[in-house]
């Protein structure tokens, strides 16, 4: 039973995790001169307004079943995001797709301070019975954060990793940047391709969680 609500609470606070991740793209596109996200709606918390049936809800939980908990991915509707709004639209997309992650990143940090503050006011009034129920919550959506994160940065189209290093290489070479950025038209395929590519995807997930576990273990001080 313990199990099954450990895992609730994770789904959720792992779901408003992509809707923080959504609405950081729509808000740093808004920043930049693009409402687009905004006149949709999109800069709402509401859950609803960011979910996507298959995305959000199907997929995970069919990795997380069948897994075991192993190795789960998700995301919710994408913002729209319109570049020719922005002065640079490569540097516009860098900086909307670096928010995102940026924004994982922030919202695993937040856990791990709940994480110590929870430890402070549970040695001060409480003798200590070991890791708990919260202990276990917090540091699975800790590392989840940070993969979400580390994740969507690998540089394959339409990941925000791709926006980035388009972004950068518009600084050196616009043509190249621009070539990288039109890649986004081919929606998850690429993405879809690699997956059938065992000898690439794997390692590379594997590399993400393992130092995803790493930082997860620092910041909780273990």
């Amino acid at each position: 039973m313990e199990l099954y609500l450990l895992w609730g609470v994770v789904a959720v606070i792992m779901v408003m995790s992509i809707v923080w991740h959504e609405v950081a793209h729509g808000y740093m596109a808004y920043l930049l001169g693009d409402d687009t996200a905004y006149l949709q709606g999109r800069l709402s918390l509401n859950p609803v307004r960011h979910i996507d049936p298959f995305m959000t809800i199907m997929l995970p939980a069919f990795l997380l079943i069948m897994t075991k908990g192993a190795f789960v991915f998700g995301g919710a509707k994408p913002v729209m995001i319109n570049p020719y709004r922005f002065r640079n639209p490569q540097r516009g997309m860098m900086w909307t797709g670096l928010a995102g992650p940026l924004a994982n990143i922030a919202i695993a940090l937040l856990l791990a301070a709940m994480f110590h503050f929870l430890h402070l006011v549970n040695g001060f009034f409480f003798a200590n019975t070991g890791p708990s129920l919260a202990d276990g919550i917090l540091s699975h959506c800790i590392i989840l954060n940070l993969f979400l994160a580390g994740f969507n940065m690998v540089p394959v189209p339409p990941l925000d990793g791709s926006r980035v290093l388009a972004g950068i290489v518009s600084y050196f070479d616009r043509e190249k940047a621009a070539w990288i950025s039109s890649l986004d038209r081919y929606g998850f395929m690429p993405i879809v391709i690699l997956f059938m590519v065992d000898s690439y995807v794997f390692p590379v997930l594997s590399y993400v969680g393992h130092w995803c576990m790493v930082i997860t273990v620092f910041l909780l001080g273990g």
